[in-house]
Parts: C-alpha cells; structure tokens; sequence
C-alpha cells in the first residue's frame, strides 16, 4: 500500500534517564547542603554556649579551690568540696566536647595517653551510636605516649563513630583497637615509637569497614 505524501505519522523518541538522574542527584545534593547549613548553625550555637558556660564552670572551679585551700585536711567539708570539684571537672570534659563539634578549641598539641583518651570518649561514643549498634574497644597495655591535639582526636573518633552508625541501620559492631605501630620489632617511625588507632565496623561490606590513624 502507498502512502499519500500529505499523510504520516511521526513518531519521536526522547531519553530522559540522564536528565532524570542528573535531577535527582541535584536534588540530593541540595539536600545535604540544606542539612549540612543547619547543622553548621547547630555547631555554632553549642559552641557559642558551651564558651560560656566553660567560663562560668572556670569561676565555680575557682572558688571551689578556694575553699577546699582554707579548710583544714580532716574538716567533713572539705570532701564536699571536693565532690563539687569533681562535678564540675566533669562538666567541663563534656563542654570540651560540645567546643569539639563546634570546632571552637585552638589546635594544643599535648602528651597523651590514646588508651585513655579512647575511655574517657567511651560514654559519648555509646550515646552517639545507639543501642542498636555494639561498641568494643581492645585497647593493648604498655603503649607509648604520643603528642597530638585532644579536642581534634577527639573529634576523629567521634566522627568515625558516627560514619559507622548511619553505615549500620540495622545494628552491628562498632570496634576500637589500639596497639604499638612497630615493622619488624622496629618503630616505623625513626624519630621513635608510634601507635595505632583502628576503628572497625560492620557496616560495609567492600573492604572499606576499617579505618586506622597512626599517632
């Protein structure tokens, strides 16, 4: 059959996949910066308010010395005072960490033990990641000690523990190793010993769950 010159049909066809992809990624990534802005502003008013109140915390810290000073050693008083030392010692590692979010605390390297600095986060870590999410920590006895900036370590574990909970929806094991970083009974490092910070989670499953920093 011929068909007339002034009759037809015209049939067009468009691929939209690229285009429908390239919109749901931009939507995506405006996502993340509208969340990224409003936790920016959360960052800054903790930090604004965790300046303050480690001031206050400062005075209170102060006059407690003050007093624990002017009373006797066997005075039932004095172990009062010493409680609300302790208190408020407390209060001020939690504020470091809120200045820590905030990235408000001036880069002080000192000498510190990692073993320790792993336990006093341990808390934190905990509430952090849920209790879908199990924590173990292995940390290896007789281990060098290392200077670095505490407020920034700080932030690597905490980071790193928040990584690994939105990597494990479900649940898993969140765990945190220490151990001297030696070759072949030798320092990798020639300026002396090292040591090793890994933190391991079950959260992915190519090969990238572990992440380890050498301090």
């Amino acid at each position: 059959m011929r068909c007339s010159p002034h009759k037809g049909v015209v049939v067009v066809f468009r691929d939209v996949t690229e285009r429908e992809r390239s919109e749901r990624e931009r939507t995506e990534l405006e996502r993340r910066l509208a969340q990224s802005q409003r936790l920016e502003s959360v960052g800054q008013l903790a930090g604004g308010i965790a300046h303050d109140f480690n001031n206050l915390l400062a005075v209170i810290l102060n006059y407690a010395s003050f007093v624990r000073e002017d009373l006797p050693a066997g005075d039932s008083i004095r172990g009062d005072v010493e409680e609300i030392e302790r208190a408020a010692e407390r209060a001020a590692a939690l504020t470091r960490q809120l200045l820590v979010f905030s990235r408000r605390e001036r880069i002080e390297p000192e000498v510190l033990d990692v073993n320790a600095v792993v336990a006093d986060m341990e808390k934190l870590l905990r509430r952090t990641i849920g209790e879908d999410v199990e924590l173990r920590t292995q940390l290896a006895e007789g281990l060098p000690m290392v200077k670095a900036d505490r407020s920034q370590l700080d932030q690597v574990l905490l980071n790193l523990a928040v990584n690994a909970r939105d990597a494990m929806p479900e649940g898993g094991t969140l765990k945190i190793e220490t151990r001297a970083d030696t070759g072949s009974g030798q320092a990798i490092d020639a300026t002396g010993p090292s040591v090793s910070l890994a933190v391991t989670d079950t959260g992915l499953r190519d090969g990238r769950g572990c992440r380890c920093a050498r301090l």
